[in-house]
């Protein structure tokens, strides 16, 4: 039986220029927001979390922290164009995240849910790219949270996103 020693990055493995975010570590930055709900928020209100976000971050963990909230039932979070610009992609991140029982700090609800296995080293642009097959120039986004349903409870939502600053 072979025996296996090689580098998971191809361009490593072959000795050429490489993407050091994904072999050999960058800088990480973190941004976080909190905001507060009004029982009146009906479905479609949009709450952007983190303004003027590069394209070409890879997001590592995005953790939402929050009170019990009644309504919260489905929440989309996805990029909208910056300076309440229109959605790019409601759900690129997560698709009908309940939140209505609330999430303690140790056990946070996944703000990226709906990113596969496969996508994880996938900066912002890559991910936009492949859910609405297309090709983008280099963008920034606001980071929103969009809501599907009414919200009928008052409360507070935390929002941690970490990501590796790709240059």
């Amino acid at each position: 039986m072979a025996v296996r020693d090689i580098y998971t990055d191809p361009n490593a493995e072959a000795g050429k220029i490489h993407d050091t975010s994904k072999v050999s570590g960058c800088e990480t930055l973190t941004v976080v927001g909190v905001f507060e709900t009004l029982a009146t928020d009906t479905a479609a209100t949009v709450y952007r979390l983190f303004k003027d976000i590069p394209g070409n971050v890879i997001p590592k963990v995005f953790e939402i922290y929050n009170d019990a909230i009644a309504g919260a039932t489905d929440l989309d979070i996805g990029v909208y164009k910056v300076d309440k610009g229109v959605v790019v992609d409601k759900d690129l991140f997560a698709d009908g995240l309940d939140i209505s029982a609330g999430n303690a700090i140790g056990s946070p609800a996944n703000g990226l849910s709906a990113i596969g296995i496969d996508a994880l080293n996938k900066s912002i642009k890559e991910l936009v790219e492949a859910s609405l097959s297309t090709t983008l120039k280099d963008e920034v986004y606001d980071i929103c949270i969009t809501t599907n349903a009414d919200i009928t409870g008052a409360g507070t939502i935390a929002a941690r996103l970490e990501y590796i600053k790709n240059v």
